[in-house]
């Protein structure tokens, strides 16, 4: 853990020296377009640190190793070996911005949703729809019907 703490700080610190030197933080009084990565990558850095401070107060391994599970949690979909997860929510990831290029935005949110539910929360079938169809409409609403911002199609 303190691995990816260390590496998520370093990041930080180089999204706050661009936010502030390669891309402005402010211009005339108003947000430039280093802002965000100056907020954010503070924030990254401070969480991560306190992170740390917490488990040396706690005095608990900030290297923790991870405890054998039990063969009920040991596979996730009966196919994904439990060290092995991080490597699938990236995998699912990576085709759910595959699907959201060549599909659409629509179509591609009601599918990674609703297969997250359904599949990975193991959420009841008529309840990972009413999720998926209501989060899909919602952020259809929000962004093309209110702030008038157009969604990239796809093929569809």
């Amino acid at each position: 853990m303190l691995i990816i703490e260390l590496l998520f700080m370093v990041a930080s610190a180089v999204w706050v020296f661009l936010g502030f030197f390669e891309y402005g933080f402010a211009e005339y009084s108003m947000p430039g377009s280093g802002f965000f990565p100056v907020v954010s990558g503070t924030l990254v850095f401070a969480l991560c640190l306190l992170d740390i401070i917490n488990r040396a107060r706690a005095k608990k391994p900030i290297n923790g190793t991870m405890k054998t599970p039990n063969t009920k949690h040991a596979l996730m979909l009966g196919f994904v070996p439990c060290r092995l997860r991080p490597l699938f929510v990236i995998a699912y990831g990576f085709i759910g911005l595959l699907l959201l290029r060549y599909a659409g935005v629509i179509p591609a949110c009601l599918l990674v949703s609703g297969v997250w539910l359904i599949f990975i929360s193991k959420k009841k079938l008529w309840l990972s729809i009413a999720i998926s169809v209501v989060l899909t409409a919602v952020m259809y609403g929000v962004f093309v019907i209110w702030l008038k911002v157009p969604f990239p199609r796809g093929i569809f």
